[in-house]
């Protein structure tokens, strides 16, 4: 409950558990407020705007995969015709990141269908169009540890491990990964070699040879010494 003893006053311990224990028992023996029945209609719109929810994030995830495909189409055709492994390296972690972009969107979805039966289902009271996936849990036990900080950000973020099995994503997404890793090996395998050493392997060396031809001088021909 937070301090809400003043520092003044001089009630001891026993006494504040005293009045701590006399609220919880007010408080548990209070019944909750009778909430009025949901009408058939409210409960029709409400499902309406969950519907409306899911088929948003249904079709994202769609768009999702239709833009991945011109991506790591793009990235691994240059990537083979110009020998570029960065160019593949960059379609894989393309890939990477569509994936974990289409899984949040299949966890997004699959917490609204979650809220869409137990509102179909009447299985507990929710908020009046409440559109909090949230609101479909079950109450946390009594003695259940508050959840940590990064135990929310997980929750929030990181997908659960049904959703990666999924046939949605799993399939799809680790065909595109391997085939991005196999193009990856290929562009860096066929490599070219560098243009100064293809040059010396097509060239071979010219040597120049110098040829001494002698030429016979007639014995009646007299030799004209060289002018000073």
């Amino acid at each position: 409950m937070g301090p809400i003893w003043p520092p003044e006053t001089d009630y001891t311990e026993a006494s504040k558990d005293d009045a701590l224990h006399r609220v919880i028992a007010a408080v548990r023996s209070t019944p909750p407020p009778a909430q009025p029945e949901l009408s058939p209609e409210d409960r029709r719109k409400h499902l309406d705007y969950i519907q409306a929810v899911v088929t948003r994030q249904s079709a994202a995830s769609s768009s999702a995969k239709g833009w991945l495909l011109p991506v790591t189409t793009a990235a691994f055709g240059f990537a083979l015709t110009q020998h570029l492994w960065p160019l593949a390296l960059l379609g894989v972690i393309a890939v990477i990141l569509f994936a974990y972009l289409d899984a949040n969107y299949l966890r997004s979805e699959k917490a609204f269908r979650k809220l869409y039966n137990t509102i179909a289902r009447a299985e507990r009271m929710v908020p009046r169009f409440t559109l909090d996936p949230t609101d479909a849990d079950e109450p946390p036990a009594d003695g259940t540890p508050e959840k940590t900080r990064w135990q929310k950000l997980k929750q929030s973020y990181v997908p659960e491990w049904s959703v990666w099995r999924s046939w949605s994503i799993a399939p799809f997404y680790v065909a595109m990964l391997v085939l991005g890793v196999g193009v990856l090996i290929a562009a860096a395998v066929t490599r070219p070699a560098p243009a100064s050493t293809r040059e010396n392997l097509e060239s071979p060396p010219t040597t120049q040879t110098t040829v001494t031809t002698s030429v016979p001088i007639p014995a009646n021909v007299v030799p004209v010494p060289p002018r000073p």
